[in-house]
């Protein structure tokens, strides 16, 4: 246990009375036990808040932050600023983790000298694991532009913070943007740029559950736009500074524009954002098609815009059925 390092567990906590003590249930039950676990109730209205109390006396390992709801950025950014391990990992409080979800992140960082482990993950709209066929078991070391292109061209792993295991250290001059959605883009782009290598397993961890009233799945709202900002904001650094890796951040900006334009139900009351989206789709989604690194997802969404957005609207309701 002394030789062990302290690992940091974030989990940011609104209004999830249903799932919480799963998410934390799963954690508690860690093989790897050096752990400091923040339950950050982010203002919450239900019961959240009670139960963070409550777990709170069953294990001296967690440590609640009641604070004013600012957002996941703001909950997040709450734990971070107070952190004392020397890696951190992040949770939805809706989602949960294998038994050896950190000890194999952590074993897999330091045999390999990474500054990130990046471990599988299932998707999942079920209160238990879903059983699928398991895979060959793979674990894939990269450098930091590596990493990078495998980040921007959605290969093996996503831009989100879960899943992941962090050196501290890479969360110095880092924090999440307040009062942004989907800002994960830009963050966890900006972390791995500054880390030198990282490593993936393609062992299953960590299960993302998708609940019908997530941001994900919920209608269009202006808001929504920042998804496409902060992807923009990507391509525009990835152009300075990854010039190689432009395709990638372009497929990620159209990803990211196609994902908004589905959730537009009345294009008539956005028709500024509608023209803008459509006009980054049609002028880039040839060059998308002819990029051989692009997953071939991205490229029957982007073949299939052609025929309009009736049609990608069905594809996305197959997809996400």
């Amino acid at each position: 246990m002394k030789d062990e390092p302290l690992i940091s567990i974030i989990i940011p906590v609104f209004n999830v009375e249903r799932y919480l003590e799963r998410c934390v249930e799963s954690v508690l039950g860690q093989t790897y036990r050096h752990l400091e676990i923040f339950l950050v109730d982010d203002g919450s209205t239900d019961s959240s808040g009670e139960i963070c109390e409550h777990l709170k006396k069953k294990d001296a390992r967690i440590k609640v932050i009641h604070k004013i709801n600012g957002g996941l950025s703001d909950a997040r950014n709450a734990a971070l600023d107070i952190v004392r391990g020397e890696w951190i990992t992040f949770i939805d409080s809706d989602d949960w983790v294998e038994k050896k979800y950190v000890e194999c992140l952590y074993e897999k960082a330091v045999k390999t000298n990474s500054q990130i482990s990046i471990g599988n993950f299932v998707t999942t709209s079920g209160a238990t694991r879903t059983e699928e066929k398991e895979k060959e078991l793979y674990n894939i070391v990269m450098d930091n532009e590596e990493a990078i292109s495998n980040l921007l061209y959605q290969k093996y792993y996503t831009t989100s913070a879960w899943g992941k295991l962090y050196k501290s250290e890479l969360f110095d001059k880092i924090r999440f943007p307040v009062g942004k959605l989907y800002e994960d883009v830009e963050t966890i782009y900006k972390v791995f740029a500054d880390a030198e290598r990282s490593v993936y397993t393609a062992e299953k961890l960590y299960y993302y559950f998708q609940r019908d009233e997530s941001i994900v799945r919920t209608g269009f709202t202006i808001k929504k736009m920042d998804y496409a900002d902060n992807a923009r904001k990507v391509l525009e650094d990835v152009k300075k500074r990854y010039p190689s890796l432009e395709g990638g951040a372009v497929s990620r900006l159209l990803w990211a524009d196609i994902h908004i334009l589905v959730h537009m139900d009345d294009r008539t009351k956005y028709p500024d954002e509608y023209k803008q989206l459509w006009k980054e789709i049609k002028s880039s989604r040839f060059h998308v098609l002819m990029d051989p690194r692009v997953r071939p997802i991205n490229k029957l969404v982007m073949a299939c815009s052609y025929m309009g957005i009736n049609v990608l609207k069905i594809l996305f309701n197959m997809k996400n059925s």
